[in-house]
């Protein structure tokens, strides 16, 4: 993969996170103005001791030792901050404290409300078992094999595996030959002529099938070009079958010895995994909120142009691969030219001010660039994308005009690492809306615990039966309980249990009223005495 992908990838990739919405910012003074607040701290108190007369002589004393104190910590600040603010002093002047809408620093070019103080919310948890053994299960099925169908006909939908050999004018080309290919047809893997070829056929056999590349194909040389291409079906492929976990498939197809350590193994890349996950999720919050900080007064207008194009160049590679033109790719989205050309100048400018408030961050805090490290990390780019050595990296991206792309990639890396540092930990408040939500009151299910907790119910009066005794199930009631997966009464079925439905409803509502009757007329010292007996009964303590 050449540099200049690597640089689109990581433009892009900046950009889309520059677009969304910033957290909010908790500010934390610079050491200026922790100097200019305790001189004014000072002077309030100064004036206070003057204007209370009355204070006791201890007071005074008392104030007078703290004054002095303060002046004495105001001025070791001052020193220990010095070296850092000769640098800030030099690159631009803060105004006010970004507390209060002011910036930290201040040039021609940029203003910068708050870098240091930052916040982020992003939490990393543990590794579980389970998750451990879910990688080592989907490792295992990339190694499946599946049980080899050799009669019927293929199928849309059905999963095959294939030789077949492309010419082009009666000559082979470049990509048009491959063998023990599988793949679901209809998933759109190949072009469509070239998966609708194979439907039909049957293991074993050979046919040709003509395969007309789209007008836009992205290899120029096949675009709108007709190829043939000799296809056999091998076999259509059956059940899965996944190899056994054991010492003698581990050591042949991992770097691990035994299943033991293979698992530790996978729970150290899923640590490292997790850990990768964590860094990239805290540094786009707190990326977030930088450039959200940051007000460019003026763009480099070539150094936006130019990321408009890498951008422009990106989204016509992506529309290349699904064989669109690039409006008809960006009309998806629902943009319209103009739009779309406006989305670019977003993220551009997004982007822009990431960089230059990462360049002047480095350039406030004199973080300096060291050797050894720059090379680290250039090694590591070209390990990542299998250039020879870090020298042939540095040489291609010298050729292609832009001899310290690289190192301009590493300070804001620097930079970026500077803020992560120094950001501070914040948990994500809860969703309010949610926890009402559940709080909320479920009118059927929890009227209807409450109506069978009633213990003082009182039985039913004669409107309430009548209305019972009325009760039958209309179309939308059936409706409804089909829709909620509920078996809707037939036809046949009510009218078979609905005069015995009626004759229990009536006795049980009548032998609620003969109870309630019965209750009413009984003295009170029958009431009494049955509670008693009862609760005997139970084996409770009598009243």
């Amino acid at each position: 993969m050449k540099m200049k992908h690597f640089r689109k990838l990581c433009t892009v990739a900046v950009a889309a996170g520059m677009v969304l919405g910033a957290f909010p910012v908790m500010a934390e003074e610079n050491a200026e103005a922790a100097v200019e607040e305790a001189a004014v701290e000072e002077t309030v108190v100064e004036e206070s001791s003057a204007e209370e007369t009355e204070a006791s002589a201890e007071e005074t004393e008392n104030i007078t030792e703290e004054n002095a104190a303060g002046e004495t910590e105001a001025a070791d600040e001052t020193e220990e901050a010095a070296e850092d603010t000769t640098a800030k002093d030099d690159a631009g002047e803060g105004t006010e404290d970004a507390d209060e809408g002011g910036y930290v620093y201040e040039d021609d070019t940029i203003r910068i409300r708050r870098y240091e103080g930052l916040t982020y919310s992003f939490t990393m948890t543990d590794i579980t078992d389970e998750e451990v053994e879910y990688a080592i299960e989907s490792e295992l099925e990339s190694y499946a094999t599946y049980e080899k169908v050799m009669e019927g006909e293929v199928a849309d939908g059905d999963q095959v595996n294939i030789d077949y050999a492309g010419t082009l004018n009666g000559e082979a080309f470049d990509g048009g030959t491959d063998e023990d290919v599988e793949f679901i047809v209809g998933d759109g893997m190949f072009l469509e002529d070239f998966e609708d070829g194979v439907v039909g056929m049957k293991p074993g056999e050979t046919k040709d099938i003509e395969v007309t590349f789209p007008e836009d194909y992205f290899e120029d040389t096949l675009a709108g070009q007709t190829a043939t291409f000799a296809m056999t079906l091998n076999y259509i492929c059956g059940e899965e079958i996944l190899p056994e976990l054991t010492d003698e498939w581990v050591a042949e197809n991992t770097d691990s010895a035994t299943v033991e350590e293979y698992r530790e193994t996978t729970r150290e890349n899923l640590v490292k995994e997790q850990e990768d996950f964590y860094q990239s999720q805290v540094q786009s919050e707190v990326t977030d909120q930088l450039v959200e900080n940051t007000e460019v007064l003026v763009f480099d207008e070539d150094s936006l142009n130019s990321e408009i194009e890498t951008m422009r160049s990106m989204y016509q590679s992506y529309a290349s691969m699904y064989g669109m033109e690039l409006e008809d790719f960006v009309s998806l989205s629902g943009m319209d030219a103009e739009a779309f050309e406006a989305e670019l100048m977003e993220q551009a400018k997004s982007y822009e001010t990431y960089r230059m408030v990462l360049f002047k961050i480095a350039e406030i805090e004199n973080l300096e660039i060291d050797e050894e490290e720059y090379m680290a990390y250039v090694q590591t780019i070209a390990d990542e994308y299998y250039y020879e050595s870090a020298e042939a990296l540095l040489k291609e991206v010298a050729d292609a005009g832009n001899p310290d792309e690289l190192r301009e990639e590493f300070t804001m890396q620097k930079a970026l690492a500077w803020v992560v540092d120094h950001a501070v930990y914040v948990p994500a408040e809860e969703d309010e809306d949610e926890d009402e939500e559940e709080d909320e009151f479920d009118y059927e299910d929890d009227e209807m615990d409450l109506f069978l907790e009633d213990d003082d119910m009182a039985p039913l009066d004669g409107e309430e039966i009548e209305l019972a005794e009325d009760f039958e199930a209309d179309d939308a009631d059936i409706e409804a309980a089909e829709e909620y997966g509920a078996d809707a009464p037939d036809a046949a079925a009510e009218e078979e249990t609905e005069s015995d439905s009626t004759e229990e409803i009536e006795e049980e509502i009548a032998g609620l009223l003969e109870d309630a009757e019965d209750a009413a007329d009984a003295p009170a010292e029958d009431t009494a005495e049955e509670a008693s007996e009862e609760a005997a009964e139970e084996g409770a303590p009598e009243a």
